[in-house]
């Protein structure tokens, strides 16, 4: 174990929040261990996310998943440096540690998973990797809902045989109406949890549509070991890489696993979608009606959101 690290400043999620255009940003900085960066392991945040994630410490901590853990150790290891103000600081960024899939996994994540994708058990991973931790500070991106959905709900459309409009706008629906005051559907119960487990210092969160001022990055200085982002010359990001026209967002190619004739044949009766490559090459809308139907959900609970970037223009 990497026993003298001191700090860890942890990017936790959520997925589709402008990650990558946040984790292009710290590939530079000084101790930058995760996704993207020079020191990253390919594959790495996967295994974390499929054992870890999904198994209690009982399982995680055999000798089975010792080989993963120490792949995390060794990543963090060759990135940290001595910082000043914090001793020896690592910085590690993956954007699924709070989730598990909506719309193509959503029964492993309701039976039994959604106990492991919370803030308490991800701390505890971190302590059991680094047991002579001094502090830890975890960055949690959110994103309004209405766009979070859709954005997430492309970026799985080439696990998605029926993958279409009218197939989205169902799904959508129907995961509001059973996962409404679940998290991280619901950002304040999200963000509320993990204030519960750490210090207020130690929590930062911020809202992805803020990403292009200079607020956002003030923020990510206060969140890494040391100020890395001068306000004048702040990282230029585009929010969204598969949404080129507002509202609309590109389907990827479906991937299709080997399958059987018969579960290809089973596949295609169950979908109902008329010629599927077609909606496919279409992409997907969030129609005014739609996105107003999330909103009044989360109206309330977004409000709460609020007081955790009071410095940020922008208002949930």
């Amino acid at each position: 174990m990497f026993s003298s690290l001191d700090n860890l400043s942890l990017h936790i999620g959520l997925p589709k929040t402008g990650t990558t255009s946040l984790q292009s940003a710290l590939s530079g900085v000084k101790g930058y261990a995760g996704r993207g960066g020079p020191n990253g392991i390919p594959g790495l945040g996967k295994e974390i996310r499929r054992i870890m994630l999904t198994n209690s410490p009982d399982v995680w901590l055999n000798d089975v998943t010792a080989e993963i853990r120490s792949g995390l150790v060794r990543a963090v290891e060759k990135s940290a440096f001595l910082s000043p103000r914090n001793g020896k600081s690592a910085i590690y960024s993956f954007e699924n540690l709070l989730f598990t899939d909506f719309f193509v996994d959503e029964r492993s994540w309701y039976q039994g998973s959604a106990a492991y994708t919370s803030v308490d058990h991800i701390r505890n991973i971190i302590w059991q990797c680094f047991p002579k931790l001094k502090e830890l500070k975890i960055l949690i991106t959110v994103r309004k809902q209405p766009d979070w959905l859709a954005s997430l709900y492309a970026q799985y459309s080439n696990r998605i045989y029926c993958a279409s409009q009218a197939h989205f706008e169902k799904q959508v629906k129907r995961t509001i109406r059973r996962f409404a005051a679940v998290p991280p559907l619901d950002l304040e119960l999200l963000v509320a949890e993990a204030e519960s487990k750490l210090q207020p210092s130690t929590l930062v969160v911020l809202p992805v549509e803020a990403i292009s001022s200079e607020a956002f990055w003030e923020n990510i200085n206060v969140w890494m070991p040391l100020k890395s982002f001068n306000p004048s010359d702040y990282p230029k990001v585009t929010l969204n890489k598969r949404s080129s026209v507002a509202n609309h967002w590109a389907l990827r190619p479906y991937r299709d696993p080997p399958r059987t004739k018969l579960n290809r044949l089973c596949r295609k009766l169950k979908c109902r979608t008329r010629n599927p490559n077609l909606q496919r090459r279409l992409g997907i809308e969030l129609s005014s009606d739609l996105r107003t139907t999330i909103e009044l959900v989360y109206l309330e609970s977004n409000k709460e959101l609020n007081r955790y970037f009071p410095d940020l223009i922008t208002k949930y």
